[in-house]
């Protein structure tokens, strides 16, 4: 669902965005059980606590929730602004000025959590986040990160959903001109 040759940023973020079950994955929440949702922090290369259960679990399904609130074709902007905010809240982070004077925020005491908002804050101060988009088949559901120049992809996958929506959109409008 994403491209291979995204930043590890972008990368996280979207495979984090898509563990609600979306696409192919429709249904299969990885969020939904300790298991899953450990396995789903290491594949990511983020930490996961072998005792991640009820509090834990329940924070990572509100920041997910909240990161996919905030992408600008979603959800009441102001309410997923306030939701990250309130799960930043209760993580400590500090700037880092790096060589070339590009300043980061980073951690303290990295967890999960911690990692992606780090990461959103990133993709944010890069001017990426706005690359970052819901396919438009609302069947599919599927975060993307766009890198064309104008940032008009549509689609998760043209050849999976692009071409399924108009061919979809042919057919409807083949249907109403012969009805009338």
């Amino acid at each position: 669902m994403s491209e291979p040759h995204n930043p590890p940023a972008v990368e996280r973020v979207l495979t984090f965005l898509n563990s609600r079950g979306v696409g192919f994955d429709a249904g299969v929440d990885l969020l939904a059980a300790p298991e899953s949702a450990r396995r789903l922090l290491a594949d990511l290369g983020l930490p996961a606590p072998a005792d991640i259960e009820g509090e834990q679990l329940e924070q990572l399904r509100r920041l997910r929730e909240a990161m996919s609130d905030a992408l600008h074709e979603r959800g009441d902007l102001a309410e997923a602004r306030a939701a990250l905010d309130a799960i930043a809240r209760t993580r400590h982070f500090r700037y880092r000025f790096e060589s070339d004077l590009h300043v980061r925020l980073e951690a303290v005491d990295p967890d999960a959590a911690a990692q992606l908002i780090e990461d959103v804050a990133g993709l944010i101060g890069e001017a990426k986040w706005e690359r970052v988009k819901s396919c438009a088949n609302a069947r599919c559901g599927a975060i993307f990160y766009d890198p064309t120049r104008a940032k008009t992809r549509r689609w998760h996958a043209y050849d999976i959903c692009g071409n399924k929506s108009n061919v979809a959109a042919f057919r409807q409008r083949a249907s109403e001109g012969g009805a009338s």
